[in-house]
């Protein structure tokens, strides 16, 4: 069983990769008087990623295909993933699943788009 996500033998779409906090790790209590007690949940914020390949071939989609499954499978574990910005590895789990479509210009290539939260 994989332990890393497969890369594809191409890069993701430059101007539809995103990079973003996944959101406040502060927890909010609003009083009657107009007061906010606040208070972090959590000593670091995560990061999410969200990307798209395009022209993917058949092989390259069913290894995502039957990565995701087998993470999914285990309890939605954290596996290790190459930041394709930068090649930093990091460790990841699914914030939704893989959306697979047909490649518009090619009926044999696939796009995907993953979306990852950071473990």
């Amino acid at each position: 069983m994989a332990t890393s996500f497969p890369i594809p033998g191409v890069f993701p779409q430059e101007n539809e990769f995103q990079e973003s906090l996944a959101g406040s790790p502060a927890i909010r209590t609003q009083f009657d008087n107009g007061y906010i007690l606040s208070r972090t949940m959590q000593t670091s914020v995560k990061k999410v990623w969200q990307f798209t390949y395009r022209g993917i071939t058949n092989t390259e989609k069913e290894a995502m295909a039957d990565f995701q499954e087998d993470v999914l499978l285990e309890g939605d574990r954290a596996f290790g993933m190459t930041n394709p910005r930068d090649d930093s590895e990091m460790f990841v789990r699914f914030l939704d699943i893989l959306r697979f479509s047909l490649h518009a210009a090619d009926n044999t290539k696939w796009d995907v788009t993953v979306s990852f939260i950071e473990a």
